[in-house]
């Protein structure tokens, strides 16, 4: 049902909205996963960012361009993604 309402990630067996997750550069201890940036897709004012989870699956976060830029998000950059809210869907 989530893929026909709009794009799903898949994080740890579960569908989350791509901009709900958030990405860090340090493990944040509540359910995220190590990941590398393969994408980097500015889009206006919202940025695609392409991440390759270490269990070999992809996802996508929307983050803005300022979370860009704070983090210094680029190919091949070591990130953590979780979900920014407990709303997730199985």
């Amino acid at each position: 049902v989530m893929s026909f309402v709009g794009p799903v990630s898949r994080l740890g067996g579960r569908l989350v909205r791509p901009h709900d997750l958030e990405l860090s550069l340090e493990p944040n201890g509540d359910g995220g996963e190590e990941g590398v940036v393969r994408r980097v897709v500015h889009l206006g004012f919202e940025v695609r960012v392409e991440v390759e989870l270490a269990n070999g699956s992809d996802c996508w976060a929307q983050v803005t361009r300022d979370e860009v830029d704070e983090l210094e998000l680029e190919p091949g950059a070591r990130v953590y993604v979780r979900p920014r809210r407990e709303r997730v869907f199985s």
